[in-house]
C-alpha cells in the first residue's frame, strides 16, 4: 500500500504481523484527545487511525514495517485503549528491556505525537 502524507510517499505493509506480542497497554481519551488520534501523524513513524478497525497503526516512517496496533473502544466520553500489541518478527523490531517499558515508549508517541505534550522520553 502507498500512502501519501504531504509530500511524502511511502509504502507500508497493512497487513499485522502474525508475530506479534500484547503490551498491556490500557488508557482512556477524552474526546478531543481522541479526535486528535484519529488524525494521525507522520515522524520518525507513520502513525494512522484505521476506522474500519477503530485501531492506531504505528509503522516504521523509512521502512514502512507495521510496529505496534492500538484497538479503541469508543464511548461517550471519548474512548479507550482495550488491546494493544507490538511487533515480533525477528530483525523487524527494536529490543526493549521489558514490555512494560515499551508500552510506555508508545504511550509516549501518543502524547508527544498525536497530543502534543511536552514530556521527557522513556528512559531505554
Amino acid at each position: 500500500m502507498i500512502c501519501v502524507k504531504g509530500s511524502f510517499a511511502f509504502a507500508i505493509d497493512p497487513c499485522a504481523p502474525e508475530a506479534r506480542e500484547n503490551l498491556g497497554l490500557r488508557r482512556h481519551f477524552n474526546l478531543v484527545e481522541y479526535a486528535l488520534i484519529r488524525k494521525g501523524c507522520y515522524a520518525s513513524l507513520f502513525i494512522y487511525f484505521d476506522p474500519e478497525q477503530c485501531e492506531l497503526r504505528m509503522h516504521r516512517g523509512q521502512s514502512g514495517i507495521f510496529s505496534y496496533a492500538l484497538k479503541f473502544r469508543e464511548n461517550e466520553e471519548g474512548a479507550e485503549i482495550y488491546e494493544s500489541w507490538a511487533n515480533r518478527v525477528p530483525g523487524e523490531h527494536g529490543e526493549y528491556a521489558s514490555v512494560e517499558q515499551e508500552a510506555e515508549h508508545v504511550s509516549w508517541v501518543i502524547d508527544f505525537f498525536l497530543l502534543g505534550r511536552e514530556r521527557e522520553m522513556p528512559e531505554d
